[in-house]
């Protein structure tokens, strides 16, 4: 009787802290993406392989479209027009994905912008070593701020 008291309440007291782990880990992610709070538990190992991941997946994106026989000549041209496959646009600079994490480490110092998600702090840091205007890059913070404000 005694034991099954003591797997009763340890199964309970489990619930009670899975749940709040639970709600606290939300904070986590900002419309499905990881934010500038999970940017923080990474080591430096796991930041270099989330930028490579980030990275390849622009590269796999861009080769399905660019293969894509059943997107029209037009929608490309106008895709090219638009500047879709603008460098700065895709996200890479000359640095590897080691030396961009130191940058955005500092991008996650600043408390307005821990909400951000990590796919578009990498954006904004490729943006100023890519030579962005300062308007461009201050515009586009600007608006990610608005988009993910701190609660």
């Amino acid at each position: 009787m005694l034991t099954q008291k003591i797997i009763t309440v340890s199964i309970f007291v489990f619930f009670l802290n899975f749940g709040s782990v639970y709600a606290e880990s939300i904070h986590f992610f900002d419309q499905g993406l990881f934010n500038g709070r999970m940017w923080r538990l990474l080591n430096d190992s796991q930041k270099v392989i989330h930028i490579t991941g980030l990275r390849e997946g622009i590269l796999l994106c861009l080769t399905e479209i660019s293969d894509d026989n059943l997107i029209p000549d037009k929608l490309k041209k106008a895709m090219i027009d638009a500047g879709l496959f603008d460098r700065r646009r895709l996200l890479f600079t000359a640095l590897g994905p080691a030396d961009l994490t130191p940058h955005i480490d500092a991008f996650y110092k600043e408390p307005l912008n821990v909400n951000i998600p990590i796919v578009h702090a990498y954006r904004q840091v490729s943006m100023e070593f890519n030579h962005a205007p300062g308007k461009e890059l201050e515009a586009n913070l600007k608006q990610l701020r608005e988009r993910f404000p701190i609660e």
